[in-house]
Order: C-alpha cells, then structure tokens, then sequence
C-alpha cells in the first residue's frame, strides 16, 4: 500500500520482492529527495490498504487487511488486521489497531476530513467486494485490548455500511480510491 502522509511524505507498506513476502516500511521526503525506512509491520502484507493520519493524531499511517502468508506452500490467508504507524522523533514503530469487520486485500481506503477512514471493495479470499467500513481515527488510534498472546480482543469500532450507503455500484477490487476537495 501507498499513501500522500499529512506533512507531503510517502509512505509505502509491505508487497512482494521476488517471491518474499514483505514487512518492511519506507518513507521517502521529498524535500531531501531520499527515502528512509519506517519501521517493520507486525506481520507482513501484500495488497494492504493505506491511510494517512491527519497531524492531530501523530502524522502517520493506517495499514489495513491485505493479505499473508501461511505455512502451507504458496498459501495466502486475507487479514482483518490492521496497523498504525507511530512516528517517533528517532523512530517509527506499527502497532496493533482494531481489525476490520470483514477480511480484505486489494481494497480502497481513504481519510475523510481528517476524522474517519473508510475502506471500500477488495476482494476476500472468495469472492471481490462491494461493501464498505467506516470507523473513527480517534478510535483507531487507541491501543486495542489484547490477550496474553497479544492478538486484539476489540471489534466492532469498524463499520460495516449498509449496502447503498457509500457501497460501491458493483464489486470492485485493486483500484484506487482518492478525496476531492475534502468530500
């Protein structure tokens, strides 16, 4: 996944590298004309979705679901999961946030005016998706409850929209979705 950062950063998440799944991290700074590394995700991710954290909320960045290798060979699960990235003033770190309410890879995502994300379509693991979720940065940005293995225990911040209510006309999978004038 790729996103525009609030202060005009790139951050990109994840993907593949000659077959290796990948949790690696980069921010490139257009003012230097470098990249820099952001730290290791959790796990790592293949056709994640990213969102960018307004500044009120630290500046960084929302990965969310994709998919994830399992041990059978070749095998791919798609994730719920999602996380955040941390920006620190040495280092940036990804944390847990809540999962999603239905698993999803090659969706959509966007931040609207600053204070809710929605990720749209995708594709889980059967069949491309229409549907849309919506949940508030506030309360995504929070550390969500875990076990004692560290898994998240917390659901349901994300919203599962009502078909025609932001749904898209159609399933619809590995496209972009972007703002325009702050709608």
């Amino acid at each position: 996944g790729a996103c525009l950062m609030c202060d005009g950063s790139v951050c990109v998440v994840g993907g593949v590298d000659n077959g290796s799944w990948l949790r690696s991290s980069e921010i490139y700074l257009p003012d230097e004309d470098r990249w820099q590394t952001a730290g290791l995700l959790g796990q790592p991710r293949r056709g994640c979705s990213l969102a960018a954290l307004p500044a009120t909320l630290g500046g960084g960045a929302l990965a969310i679901g994709g998919g994830a290798p399992t041990p059978s060979v070749g095998g791919s699960a798609v994730l719920r999961s999602c996380e955040r990235l941390c920006r620190g003033q040495h280092r940036a770190i990804w944390r847990p946030s809540l999962p999603l309410m239905v698993a999803r890879q090659h969706a959509a995502a966007v931040t609207l005016g600053g204070s809710a994300v929605i990720v749209l379509g995708g594709f889980d693991g059967k069949e491309h998706l229409d549907s849309a979720e919506v949940a508030q940065l506030d309360v995504l940005c929070e550390a969500p409850p875990s076990d004692r293995h560290g898994i998240s225990t917390h659901s349901g911040q994300w919203e599962l929209l009502p078909k025609g209510k932001l749904s898209l006309q159609g399933p619809r999978s590995q496209f972009a979705a972007v703002v325009i004038r702050g709608h």
